[in-house]
């Protein structure tokens, strides 16, 4: 993530990857071809490049216009409905900055992403049971925020 004069923020692409359980991966048939299998008996999950499935869709940089902290839950269509700011640093904070190599990078680091979560609206994503609606919802929220 780099700030902006303006204010705002860019993302960068690191990974594109994801890791699926075999009941998620059925549900994108597509996506098998490209799995690869844990290399653990107790690893259930595969992994996904997306980069080598799709690179033409996915771009290594984009302006960051809302943050989404998405939760399944057992519902049939997808919401969204604003988090708090203190919600979005604890879901963000430990992934983001426990993994950083450095710990006198992690102070800076607090403190941009800080930053962050304080300029950019943040959200909680509940994702229901119908993946054709979910798209449809992440549209919702980059219009409100275009």
């Amino acid at each position: 993530m780099r700030g902006l004069a303006d204010g705002g923020f860019v993302g960068h692409s690191l990974y594109c990857s994801t890791h699926l359980e075999p009941t998620h991966l059925k549900r994108f048939p597509w996506l098998e071809p490209h799995a690869i299998p844990g290399a653990q008996p107790r690893e259930d999950k595969s992994l996904v490049m997306l980069s080598e499935v799709r690179p033409d869709r996915l771009g290594r940089s984009a302006r960051i216009r809302a943050v989404v902290l998405p939760r399944v839950v057992d519902v049939d269509r997808s919401s969204f409905r604003p988090a708090s700011k203190v919600a979005s640093m604890l879901r963000l904070a430990p992934t983001s900055l426990l993994q950083l190599p450095y710990a006198g990078v992690a102070v800076h680091e607090f403190e941009k992403l800080t930053r962050f979560v304080e300029t950019v609206p943040t959200y909680w994503f509940d994702l229901g049971r119908d993946f054709e609606d979910i798209p449809k919802r992440v549209g919702d929220i980059l219009d409100m925020h275009a």
